[in-house]
């Protein structure tokens, strides 16, 4: 066993600090409260927001499922949610652009949805995605059966309302 060196280390009050610290916004605890604020009841105002293509790429899929958004101003937005049952149906194939995040998010809450929807992303994404599928598809199959992925064409996410009454 090699032989270690004992070092003691003494450190010392550098004077006192006062102010306040802005921690910047993380993108993922930020796709996160988009989610969580489209389905809450109410206004949800969320400080700290990472304005970036992937978050806005979510943003912009909610706002066409019917859930409004104020002004973004820096690092703050305010969410108008339409509860849990309130997403409405798109109408045309939601595209998350390059974002991976988005896809694997939507699709859990989308699942549960009273309507079909399709998620789909540029040519990035698409190549990225065609790993998930071998394990989204076992998944899914047992977990959710309303949501399937072709094979050779991800993530063109197909979700379809497991409640026929529903819709």
């Amino acid at each position: 066993m090699p032989k270690t060196k004992k070092i003691d280390y003494t450190v010392e009050a550098g004077g006192s600090f006062t102010g306040k610290v802005e921690i910047p916004g993380d993108k993922s605890i930020s796709h996160r409260a988009l989610m969580l604020g489209a389905i809450a009841d109410g206004m949800t105002k969320v400080h700290g927001f990472l304005e970036s293509e992937d978050t806005i790429a979510t943003l912009e899929a909610l706002r066409a499922m019917g859930v409004e958004f104020d002004e973004i101003q820096p690092q703050r937005i305010t969410i108008h949610g339409v509860g849990l049952h309130g997403l409405r149906d798109p109408g045309k194939p939601l595209n998350l652009g390059n974002s991976g995040t988005s896809v694997r998010l939507l699709s859990g809450l989308l699942a549960g949805q009273s309507f079909d929807s399709e998620l789909t992303g540029d040519e990035s994404l698409q190549i990225r995605c065609s790993a998930w599928v071998p394990i989204s598809a076992a998944v899914t199959e047992v977990l959710y059966p309303s949501l399937s992925a072709a094979a050779d064409c991800c993530p063109e996410f197909h979700i379809s309302c497991p409640w026929p009454a529903h819709r």
